[in-house]
């Protein structure tokens, strides 16, 4: 699937994968769509990015139609009408998740896909999601784990570092993530490189409907800097995540707070992460962010090496070979770095002995 080409197709997929298509995109999708187009190869690219159901919203709202083969696009049919399903399913039980830990007065934010779908996707099929991510205060994990055990749903497993899983073994099959941290302390590279301060986000919190019932979800700074973290801790892996941070963007484009957001990155210890995630929003998708912000979060000194891998691993080259550079190019410390660099050697020699398991980000 990784290209370092710039094919039409993959066009034609980060076209596809924002929420909305601005009237611009739209005329360059649609030029797009009457060049000869090899639609194997955008089947394959669009399954790999959890992009069916995205493609298809997108595609089938042209007329006339664009000429694609049956198959495809009974492909592409198929996987929105099963998404929308699975989706609705998903909300169902999330719904009373949120039901019964309201009840035990817990708060919960609900993360990324769940609320990406309910709050930021136009249709709750558009956007696939493997699971639900719910993040609570420490204290209270115990409680949330007796709410799940009562609601049907068994342990499954932990990343050691800051979450939970359960399943419920319903259909379709449901993973919960219990979130007690952003960032993975059993991981070096995390630890060392991420300086969240969860405490000052729960206070900024806001309290939103999701699934008909309150919830909370970050301020819309906090959001953003969220995603461009997770998208970073992918490894830039998935165009699904472009589209989530432009349509974020876009769902909050009249209050966000640069100044706010240059300032707390910075003091996340993500100002590196946030700067090149938004210089390839503006590069590829023409978002429209303030010059003065990416000013201000671009990294003193600007590195040659770390410019390239940061974009070597946005354009599909390399990406899970740079990762570990890359933990390490946003490490502060010198110090830090070397820490993280002979603590990650360490279990990477443990895991291969198998006297440990390897760490899940």
């Amino acid at each position: 699937m990784k290209s370092s080409v710039q094919c039409a197709e993959k066009q034609v997929l980060l076209y596809c994968c924002q929420p909305c298509l601005s009237a611009i995109h739209r005329a360059r999708l649609k030029d797009l769509l009457v060049r000869p187009l090899n639609w194997s190869v955008l089947q394959n690219h669009a399954e790999w990015h959890g992009l069916l159901p995205i493609l298809y919203y997108h595609l089938r709202s042209f007329q006339p139609a664009p000429k694609i083969p049956l198959p495809f696009w009974t492909t592409l049919e198929r996987a929105y009408q099963n998404n929308t399903v699975r989706n609705l399913l998903l909300l169902e039980q999330l719904q009373e998740i949120l039901i019964h830990l309201r009840a035990a007065n817990l708060p919960v934010i609900v993360l990324k896909g769940a609320w990406l779908i309910d709050q930021i996707y136009p249709q709750i099929g558009l956007r696939m999601i493997a699971d639900l991510d719910l993040l609570l205060p420490g204290t209270c994990v115990k409680q949330s784990e007796s709410i799940l055990t009562k609601l049907g749903y068994t342990y499954h497993s932990t990343n050691r570092g800051n979450h939970l899983s359960y399943v419920k073994d319903v259909p379709p099959v449901v993973l919960v993530e219990i979130h007690y941290g952003l960032v993975n302390l059993a991981s070096p590279t995390q630890k060392y490189a991420f300086k969240v301060d969860l405490d000052e986000m729960w206070t900024r919190a806001q309290v939103v409907q999701i699934a008909n019932v309150e919830a909370l979800t970050f301020a819309p700074e906090d959001q953003l800097i969220y995603l461009c973290m997770h998208y970073f801790k992918e490894a830039f892996a998935s165009l699904k995540w472009i589209g989530d941070l432009q349509g974020v963007l876009q769902f909050y484009q009249r209050q966000l707070d640069w100044e706010c957001i240059t300032h707390r990155s910075q003091q996340f210890g993500l100002s590196k992460i946030v700067y090149y995630t938004m210089k390839h929003l503006v590069c590829t998708l023409d978002v429209p962010i303030p010059r003065e912000a990416l000013t201000g979060l671009k990294p003193i000194p600007d590195r040659w090496l770390e410019r390239k891998m940061f974009t070597w691993a946005q354009t599909e080259q390399w990406t899970q070979c740079l990762r570990f550079p890359l933990y390490l190019a946003v490490i502060d410390s010198d110090r830090e770095k070397w820490i993280a660099f002979w603590k990650t050697i360490a279990y990477g020699i443990r895991a291969l002995l198998g006297r440990q398991s390897p760490i899940d980000d």
